[in-house]
């Protein structure tokens, strides 16, 4: 019988090579030349929209028998819509893209403002309390607190000032927030879960405008998504009721992905030829409902254009109004969906919410 004489060292090298391999196959990508590298993968996450919650006005047709109308310049109905939001689940923040109270006409009193604005943030308070941070931008029915009824004194800077008083975004423990500086805008941005959010305030002294610079240059970050709002939008038919001249290019340059607005009293998801991303009005909070526009019309404010496309849309008068709000999801792959959540019965308080226009919105 032949003796075997055994090296140690070589034995232990073979081992070492052996566990290095294993150790290859099992984590293999995850090498800085690797080509298949990938990053881990990340979960599904939520943000909600809603806006236009103001009331109706005493002087409205109906008056003070419309189901819209409150003393208190807040939709009766926004209540309940705040409640059903509160309800969801999976929602890591909520925009509001202005039209908190009725304000402007006839006027309204400094003090009117505040207890108005209170009220309305006493409907909101249960989504808060669901864990859900609320960022605002003002509307134009939000910037008026106009103390001399004979309408001498505009009263811009005591809205502005009642505004930031009473109405303040999350704390920076939550999302830090970086404000535009220099100027009569409440305008701002922030980032969360690698996606850039901006709200646009197009109000400045009763001159609709934005900060143009401010909005570029936060555009011009790096972010896995960008999501803009403002309360006026800048495609519609009714050609009167859009925002200041120019935001849609500059959203375009900076690679929006999907834009926010209000003002129209609707749901209206719209597409422009010519822009990546797409707009959604979601008038839909509990102020009175329009028609929504869908189509060209040579009526007093409208003006034709070829380029645009509604894509879907719901809300109108009476029997057809359409309250509640939309849920956007960003997925793990990039993609976004999108669903508007509409009250059964927007007079109840534990009202069903039913869905629609379910839609992929992802930029093209």
């Amino acid at each position: 019988m032949q003796n075997r004489t055994f090296d140690h060292k070589k034995i232990a090298l073979v081992v070492v090579a052996l566990v290095l391999a294993s150790m290859a196959a099992l984590f293999g990508g995850c090498g800085s030349n690797s080509d298949s590298a990938q990053p881990a993968a990340k979960a599904s996450w939520s943000f909600a929209v809603t806006c236009d919650t103001r009331s109706s006005y005493a002087s409205d047709p109906t008056g003070t028998a419309s189901p819209y109308y409150s003393e208190n310049g807040v939709s009766p109905y926004f209540k309940n819509v705040a409640k059903a939001l509160s309800r969801e689940t999976g929602i890591d923040l909520v925009l509001f893209p202005g039209d908190l109270i009725r304000g402007k006409k006839p006027y309204l009193t400094q003090a009117a403002m505040r207890a108005d604005l209170t009220e309305w943030k006493t409907a909101m308070q249960p989504v808060v309390d669901a864990g859900m941070p609320v960022y605002y931008v003002r509307g134009n029915h939000d910037q008026y607190a106009v103390s001399d009824p004979t309408g001498t004194d505009t009263g811009y800077d005591d809205a502005m000032a009642i505004w930031n008083e009473l109405i303040s975004l999350p704390g920076n423990t939550v999302n830090p927030i970086t404000m535009s500086t220099g100027t009569t805008f409440n305008t701002y941005s922030f980032t969360h879960k690698g996606s850039l959010f901006l709200g646009v305030d197009e109000y400045s002294e009763g001159t609709q405008t934005f900060v143009e610079t401010f909005v570029h240059d936060q555009l011009a970050q790096s972010a896995s998504h960008k999501f803009v709002m403002a309360h006026q939008p800048i495609w519609n038919y009714k050609a009167d009721e859009l925002g200041p001249a120019g935001l849609a290019d500059v959203l375009e340059a900076g690679n929006a992905d999907l834009f926010f607005s209000g003002h129209i009293h609707s749901y209206q998801r719209i597409a422009e030829n010519g822009y990546r991303f797409q707009e959604m009005i979601v008038g839909t909070g509990g102020a009175p409902q329009d028609d929504a526009q869908t189509v060209d019309s040579s009526g007093e404010g409208y003006v034709p254009d070829p380029n645009l496309t509604v894509k879907s849309y719901t809300g109108g008068p009476d029997a057809n109004a359409r309250l509640g709000y939309v849920i956007v999801t960003v997925h793990p792959d990039g993609s976004l969906t999108s669903v508007l959540k509409i009250l059964d019965n927007p007079a109840s308080a534990d009202s069903t919410v039913s869905t629609f226009d379910a839609a992929n919105v992802t930029p093209k």
